[in-house]
């Protein structure tokens, strides 16, 4: 051997006798090998994962048999690497009896780590609008091999040496994503662009969390110059946290308070209380309570619209008609709102339009159909005059105003229909007044003021027959009544009905029929609709959908009972009080009610100082306050329309509020009542 190889391989010989730890000469043949811990973990893989993690597909017939195969290999391989790590080899009596309880403990909970793990890939479907199935989020994403990997080292964690920090040591060196197995982590974890993601050994993370690439859970190690070992040294975060990327949080001290959602690249030493935002504020991190959770005509964006919104106002910024990559990943974007939007409305993707909202819904299904469907056999490019259209008097004035239009400057024949003194139209008036020319009907779902829902299927049967289009605006109804789109031609939405942002919608309209644009400037939406898209309002529309629509039976039956119960309290202690649309089917989260001898206008006012948000009419009047169009097309009297108010529950509206609302309508009434009879008698 060369002189100096001779010198290096002595001098290193030495050193192994001297440092310890992993050395030839004492401690190497009784260490756990990581190549056998390591492929223990691809063995784990295909355990939780049959015919995904494996390199052959498993059919239903062989998974018994397979899964015993894997689950002896597994058996076999741990159990001499645990006695590796319990320094035993050849392993002793007590040894092989001390790894057969841990082996023993951990294959029993496999299968609730599995069911765990479901949990987590239930959070990455829900929370990634990228995600289109299951089976892309347990092949493709980095993150749940590095959870997976952490649940089942977190069952060793405490009872073998060395063997669960080499499992997530290979997890890491995998996906980036580093998880010590002493941490503690909740049901439902998300990691969405996981790149960098540092959980150290003490932290706690409670369920429904969901963290972006770089957020580090990092110890405060030291006290007074002393290591804090088997102390608690890093954070806890409680259920529902949203924390975006690049964010540190330190300390074992530290708390961050349920639901709280803290924004990118903030470092935190400090713990933050439920429901707050944390942000940096010209180069202070700033921390505010969350909006409180009330319901009116505009539902709060929820959580689930908000985060998928969170990436399209800052890192993606593309415009989705560019051709470049940032441009790609914004019509991803919109593609896959679109797919989750009409996978859940059980329609065809391209039969969205996606809108600025339900107002331009409304007037493109009215004005773009009036335009271009021939009446009568008149050619396609003959004008709308001589057309005729039906809608009701009770419609919003997104409806009411377009036809309108038609009527004033464009020629079209108008049929009002009316409607009963329960706010349901009139559809025998509907039948008979269809004709050859009637190129459409237009009848909302759900009145947006007394909330009355309109029989769609009789409506639905009489235009069928008599083979004229039926679009309806179910801007008021959907999230809150299952809506079935197979009983019209066109319908509208709005996201901000349903939890979503304010400034999105979509039209859906039946495949087959054609539309004239009431825009140009653009061929976006298949020419429907020009104009760049927003990209992070449509995200947050479709996540806002998918979450709305979740245990919504169950979520109205609650709602009901909140506003009947409402209205005992209020008819109970306010002998003039009348309830609007009393007798027909209504949607569950609205109270709309005439205070007699008082005007709306002072009541809202005196509501609003109370701290009740209630409003007259249509919230998309401007702030105007007039009698109700909706009511007097009900026939019911100038006085009782003039002294109408609408009060709105929500998934937030809990029994104390509505004890509060109840008692601040009768404080309110008492007090106007008193004045008007002070004035009288002066």
């Amino acid at each position: 051997m060369d002189p100096t190889n001779r010198d290096a391989v002595e001098e290193l010989l030495q050193t192994y006798g001297e440092t310890g730890g992993i050395n030839y000469l004492a401690a190497a043949a009784t260490l756990p090998s990581r190549l056998a811990v390591e492929a223990a973990c691809t063995e784990l893989m295909s355990l939780m994962f049959p015919g995904f993690r494996s390199q052959a597909l498993v059919s239903s017939e062989d998974l018994v048999d397979t899964t015993r195969t894997r689950i002896r290999n597994l058996h076999a391989r741990l159990k001499t690497e645990i006695c590796r790590s319990l320094g035993k080899i050849p392993p002793d009596e007590g040894t092989e009896a001390k790894a057969e309880e841990v082996l023993g403990v951990f294959l029993k909970e496999l299968p609730a780590v599995r069911r765990l793990l479901w949990t987590d890939i239930d959070a990455a479907y829900e929370g990634d609008p990228a995600a289109k199935s299951y089976e892309e989020i347990i092949l493709a994403y980095p993150a749940l091999e590095a959870i997976a990997i952490y649940r089942m080292a977190h069952l060793l964690y405490n009872k073998v040496p060395l063997i669960p920090r080499i499992m997530t040591e290979w997890a890491h060196s995998r996906t980036g994503i580093d998880i010590h197995p002493g941490a503690q982590i909740g049901s439902h974890f998300f990691i969405d662009h996981g790149t960098g993601v540092v959980v150290g050994e003490t932290t706690k993370i409670g369920s429904h969390v969901k963290l972006y690439q770089g957020v580090s859970f990092i110890a405060r190690s030291l006290s007074a110059g002393k290591a804090l070992r088997g102390k608690k040294r890093h954070p806890t975060i409680e259920d529902g946290v949203c924390i975006y990327a690049g964010t540190t949080i330190m300390g074992g001290d530290t708390v961050i308070g349920a639901n709280s959602t803290i924004g990118a690249n903030v470092f935190l030493t400090k713990s933050v209380p439920p429901n707050s935002l944390v942000y940096y504020e010209e180069k202070e991190v700033a921390i505010v309570p969350k909006r409180k959770k009330q319901s009116s005509t505009t539902q709060d964006v929820c959580d689930a619209a908000r985060e998928a919104m969170m990436p399209y106002l800052d890192r993606c910024f593309g415009n989705p008609s560019s051709v470049h990559a940032a441009g790609r990943e914004a019509r991803a974007a919109i593609d896959n709102a679109r797919d989750k939007l009409a996978a859940l409305l059980r329609i065809r993707p391209h039969e969205i339009i996606f809108t600025g909202g339900g107002t331009e819904s409304c007037n493109l299904a009215v004005l773009g159909l009036a335009r271009s469907r021939p009446a009568g056999g008149l050619p396609a490019a003959a004008s709308a005059k001589a057309g005729h259209i039906i809608s009701a008097k009770t419609e919003h004035h997104a409806v009411l105003n377009a036809v309108e239009h038609l009527e004033k400057h464009e020629g079209v024949e108008v049929t009002w229909l009316d409607a009963s003194r329960e706010g349901i139209v009139d559809v025998d008036q509907l039948a008979k007044s269809i004709r050859p020319e009637t190129r459409l009907v237009s009848i909302m779902a759900a009145n947006n003021e007394t909330g009355v829902i309109q029989p769609l299927h009789e409506i639905s049967q009489i235009c069928r027959e008599r083979g004229v289009l039926l679009h309806s605006d179910m801007v008021q109804a959907f999230g809150k009544i299952e809506v079935d789109l197979s009983l019209v031609d066109t319908a509208s939405f709005a996201a901000h009905k349903f939890y979503g942002p304010k400034g999105a919608g979509f039209l859906f309209l039946r495949s087959g029929l054609s539309i004239q644009p009431i825009m140009f400037g653009g061929a976006h939406e298949n020419e429907r609709r020009p104009g760049t898209e927003n990209v992070a309002a449509i995200a947050g529309m479709a996540a806002a959908a998918g979450w709305t629509l979740r245990d919504l039976a169950n979520e109205q039956e609650r709602e009901a009972r909140l506003r009947d119960g409402l209205w005992i309290r209020i008819s109970q202690n306010i002998p003039d009080a009348k309830q609007n649309g009393e007798g027909a089917p209504r949607l569950a989260n609205t109270l709309n009610i005439s205070l007699l001898g008082l005007d709306s206008e002072m009541l809202l006012i005196a509501l609003d100082l109370e701290g009740v948000c209630a409003s007259s009419g249509s919230a998309c009047m401007v702030g105007s306050v007039v009698a109700s169009h909706v009511l007097l097309a009900m026939g019911l009297p100038v006085e009782r329309a003039r002294s109408a108010v609408r009060l709105s529950l929500g998934k937030w509206t809990t029994a104390d509020e509505i004890k509060q609302a109840g008692e601040a309508v009768q404080k309110i009434v008492d007090r106007l009542h008193t004045r008007k009879s002070a004035y009288a008698v002066a």
